[in-house]
């Protein structure tokens, strides 16, 4: 029997003033062995982006353009 691991990327960019929930977080409803492919996933299917090490959710990432 083994564990599957869960894997959840943050957005960095928190700031309910922003309109930014404090929860976002990401996370896909397919299996992934990797954050790479989890990052992958949200760029493509959610609007996701990574600027600067920083993982930014869509509210975030239209704020920052």
């Amino acid at each position: 029997m083994s564990a599957a691991a869960y894997l959840v990327v943050r957005c960095d960019g928190r700031d309910p003033e922003a309109g930014c929930p404090d929860s976002a977080e990401g996370s896909c409803p397919a299996p992934v062995r990797t954050h790479t492919e989890l990052r992958r996933y949200l760029r493509n299917v959610c609007g996701w982006t990574r600027r600067t090490a920083r993982d930014l959710c869509s509210t975030c990432t239209e704020e920052d353009r």
